[in-house]
């Protein structure tokens, strides 16, 4: 008769999972003392139902280590070996001296001294390391260990230096293949519960030592039992992945005064909680905040909605360089963080042997170590890189450049009014809030300075943003005099006279072109992601129509499939930009304010806090602004979650607006900040948000010019593709680029205003 292979394929199956069942269960040895009648007889009944048991009996050479330690200064013979042996049996037979231990699991029975003598032998290279008083005392101890992928390793340390006569181990899981780059096993065991792995290894290491089991892992039900059966544990150690446990682990222990560590198998940290010492200390220092209901932790159920608890814990700033990399590549190349074997081997040792001296009673300290083989070897993922940044001019610098210029004669105007019209000046916007600018008065003239030496910086490529930020300025300049009934005429300088790109003169005038001084006050960036607009949209058009001309377009794409298009673009262009390096710099170091306190005393750059982040997009954040995590990235062409921070912002989006022109001539950049802010005063009268974007038109002027070297091959090709895609979707002709990009969309009551520096910081008078 022919067999189905599914038939046989299935029955196979059912019994590997019987198989599984069985063995899972087989985690206590049983032993055998044939002194006694009964172990003696229910050994042979063993023998005799098992005749593939294997035997394993080396008790003489165990016996001559037992000898060794009792004459430590004698050198012995074989033949006064054994006539010491002899002697120490008092004419018991060798085969039935101590204890036959049979180990279930692996079909073994195994010859061995019996508990006293056996752990005086295996320990005794612990002296005096650990003295024998010590020893004593360790082996009333107990600990438990939750979490069994570091954990396997602590409490294998803690076995084999046996720093406890009793270990509690919980987990729920089963080892898996990929488990075993940390965990040091067989692949026999694959699909094992952790805890019957870990307690086998123990018991094979030193059967004498109490193993109780939790393989389903702890939870509110079972918390106190694991802590409290039989006696209350001596020390915890917590190695799980969940938040809950972990939390709710600490405040059980905090309420019962037990010890606490947890090692995290990075740069060799060790966290260290004596709530027996102190039992009003903050679980894990104080970085959760316990009046957090515990059920609270059991909702998040996504890693995302979990990060802005764990990170934390990890500590952001003081994770290794490839542990923060990687953590920022979760669900982009890998499932989840990593752990390598020589981390948690390090650890485990670390764990064991703080919580053999807590158990000693000596006085470690609650707090966080750091053993890092990388900082103390001077191991680094970063070379000593050198970033060149914009520097400012000095006050002696700025009067060489304005005495050099032929200025027109101006109305004369008193200081209130010019005050009036610089501290306007000074609320224009400007690229990162950097507020590049400088104005000198002379002979009644204002002059406008880019407050810089040359043209270096990555996101100020070619005076870009710089010059449409003098455009900025000088239109509240112009919409300011109008108030007080004066024309601004301006002169654009040539590149000749840089740092000073232009210069005002004022006469008398009672033209009044639409006036939007009143606006200038309201003016702000809207950083919501959520406003809707609601008015009137005919706004696109008419400033379309009224804004271009031959040399500057002004266009607005409110397609909602182009601005999402055109959207991932953006991000990916902002992947780029934080991918380089000097990018990089120039960004988290100069444009960046982690807080208001910060961002009030520098008086410029771009508080985070104003932007509509989620914590995890600041958590984010706070591990893309690090060196040499982005260095590490680009070895590994990562960063792909870095798209995400921004892609937000398209989500309510009314429209996308941007300026372009042919080439990049100065005096036409200036006059295209000088649109933008028209715009963008019209725009605040009319209750329409603005949110500058900057990444498209900075990154894409590097393809026009590089001079610096800043883009590697790889970024321009996919900078060279992120343009052309945006050219086709906007259907721009090649020979025009893109100098200004904008978002739009409804605005929000609550606002900040960003810091400024006041006018008068900004001028001098000549």
């Amino acid at each position: 008769m022919e067999i189905s292979p599914f038939r046989m394929s299935s029955n196979l199956t059912d019994k590997l999972r019987h198989q599984a069942n069985v063995e899972s269960n087989l985690i206590s040895p049983r032993f055998f003392r044939i002194t006694r009648e009964q172990d003696s007889y229910a050994l042979d009944r063993l023998m005799d139902s098992n005749p593939a048991i294997r035997i394993l009996d080396n008790l003489e050479s165990q016996l001559r280590d037992l000898i060794k330690l009792r004459h430590p200064n004698l050198v012995l013979s074989d033949s006064e070996y054994k006539e010491k042996i002899n002697t120490h049996l008092k004419g018991i037979a060798i085969e039935k001296y101590g204890v036959w231990v049979y180990y279930p699991w692996s079909n073994t029975l195994i010859h061995l001294l019996d508990e006293e003598e056996f752990v005086q032998v295996r320990t005794i290279r612990n002296l005096y390391k650990i003295t024998l008083n010590e020893q004593q005392v360790l082996r009333s101890k107990s600990i438990g260990v939750i979490g069994l992928s570091a954990g396997h390793s602590i409490a294998v340390a803690a076995a084999m230096e046996r720093i406890c006569g009793e270990i509690r181990i919980a987990d729920f899981d089963i080892l898996e293949l990929s488990n075993l780059n940390r965990i040091r096993t067989s692949l026999e065991h694959l699909s094992l519960p952790k805890t019957t792995v870990v307690a086998r290894e123990i018991l094979e290491i030193d059967p004498f030592i109490k193993v109780k089991t939790y393989n389903n892992g702890i939870n509110k039900e079972n918390i106190e039992d694991f802590l409290l059966e039989g006696s209350k544990l001596d020390l915890l150690v917590e190695e799980c992945d969940s938040l809950e446990i972990k939390i709710l682990s600490r405040l059980t222990c905090k309420k019962l005064g037990i010890p606490v560590i947890m090692d995290t198998s990075d740069r060799g940290m060790l966290d260290v909680e004596r709530f027996d010492l102190d039992p009003n200390y903050p679980i894990l220092h104080g970085l959760v905040d316990e009046s957090i209901p515990l059920d609270y932790y059991s909702t998040l159920k996504k890693s995302e909605d979990k990060l802005p608890f764990i990170l934390p814990i990890l500590g952001v700033d003081t994770l290794s360089t490839r542990l923060a990399g990687s953590g920022l590549q979760v669900g982009e190349t890998i499932t989840t963080w990593p752990q390598l074997y020589s981390d948690v081997a390090l650890g485990g040792a670390a764990a064991a042997a703080i919580s053999r001296r807590i158990l000693l009673g000596q006085k470690i300290q609650s707090g966080r170590k750091w053993l890092d083989i990388e900082e103390y070897f001077e191991v680094s993922e970063v070379d000593n890189l050198k970033f060149e940044f914009e520097s400012s001019l000095t006050a002696d610098e700025i009067k060489q450049i304005c005495d050099r210029l032929t200025l027109e004669q101006s109305e004369i105007i008193d200081i209130s009014t010019l005050e009036a019209l610089l501290q306007a000046a000074s609320m224009a916007p400007s690229a990162g809030n950097n507020q590049k600018w400088r104005f000198v008065v002379k002979e009644h003239n204002v002059i406008l300075i880019i407050d810089k030496h040359k043209s270096i910086a990555f996101s100020d490529n070619l005076n870009i943003a710089s010059l449409i930020n003098i455009g900025c300025a000088i239109e509240n300049i112009q919409q300011k005099a109008m108030e007080f009934g004066l024309e601004s005429i301006i002169t654009h300088l040539d590149k000749s006279h840089f740092p000073a790109v232009s210069t005002i003169h004022f006469r008398k005038s009672n033209k009044v072109f639409n006036c939007l001084a009143d606006q200038i006050e309201k003016r702000r960036t809207t950083r919501s992601n959520s406003a809707i607009f609601n008015g009137d949209k005919t706004i696109y058009r008419s400033s379309e129509a009224r804004y271009s001309n031959n040399d500057i377009k002004l266009k607005f794409v409110e397609d909602r499939e182009k601005i999402l298009q055109i959207g991932k673009l953006i991000c990916k262009a902002d992947r780029i930009r934080f991918m380089n390096l000097q990018g990089h710099q120039e960004f988290f170091q100069h444009e960046v304010r982690w807080t208001r306190k910060e961002s009030e005393l520098k008086k410029d750059g771009l508080d985070i806090n104003q932007f509509e982040l989620s914590i995890l997009d600041k958590m984010g954040l706070s591990l893309i602004k690090r060196l040499d995590v982005i260095s590490f990235l680009n070895t590994i062409n990562g960063g792909e979650s870095l798209e995400k921070i921004s892609s937000k912002c398209f989500n309510n989006a009314d429209s996308i607006g941007y300026t372009i022109t042919k080439g990049y001539n100065q005096s036409h950049l200036i006059s295209t900040g000088q649109l933008i802010e028209r715009f963008w005063l019209e725009a605040t009268r009319a209750q329409l948000g603005i949110f500058p974007i900057t990444v498209v038109p900075m990154m894409t002027s590097l393809l026009y010019s590089d001079q610096q070297n800043y883009l590697s091959v790889e970024s321009r090709s996919t900078l060279n593709s992120i343009n052309q895609e945006i050219l086709k979707i906007l259907e721009i002709d090649d020979d025009w680029n893109i100098n200004f990009m904008m978002r739009t969309n409804g605005i929000t009551e609550s606002y900040q205003k960003s810091p400024r520096h006041d006018a008068r910081d900004k001028t001098i008078f000549l």
